[in-house]
């Protein structure tokens, strides 16, 4: 599912004509890993050439990205423009204010429990379905224009455990 975010991104930013710049910031469980990949996000915020937006996997990943360019002294959305993608419960609060994709969860709920009652009853095939559903962007105070003329490229993807 991520990958597919990760796929989603590519393909606007190369219609757009923009660069494509993507990093993993490592598995959950895994404090080396995500420990390498913090470096390397702060190698990448504190470079003479980086990003104006970072558009993150999840707002879990989109509120550490938050954190850490604010302890390098890289304001959002002053400096940096940060976008996360869930809608999680905390993104809409007003400190934080986070712009993010809003998945529909309603929608995802009932899904879920139509597919649970077919296959209860017997009557849904055991191979996945994909089913494509509306998003909606809630723009809120994590971004801005660019403070400088630069181009936003950077999508940070947390791996799959």
């Amino acid at each position: 599912m991520l990958s597919d975010r990760a796929k989603g991104y590519g393909e606007a930013m190369r219609a757009a004509g923009l660069p494509v710049t993507t990093f993993t910031l490592g598995s959950a469980g895994d404090t080396v890993t995500v420990g390498r990949a913090v470096r390397r996000l702060s190698d990448v915020l504190a470079a003479a050439d980086a990003p104006t937006a970072i558009f993150a996997a999840t707002d879990a990943q989109a509120l550490q990205i938050m954190g850490l360019a604010e302890r390098l002294g890289r304001p959002v959305p002053g400096a940096l423009s940060v976008i996360g993608f869930d809608d999680a419960c905390c993104a809409g609060h007003a400190r934080l204010g986070l712009t993010t994709v809003a998945q529909p969860k309603e929608d995802l709920a009932r899904i879920a429990v139509e597919t649970l009652v077919r296959r209860a009853g017997g009557d849904c095939p055991d191979e996945p379905r994909r089913q494509l559903l509306a998003f909606e962007l809630m723009v809120r105070s994590s971004t801005a224009p660019p403070a400088r003329a630069a181009r936003p490229r950077a999508f940070a993807e947390l791996a799959p455990v």
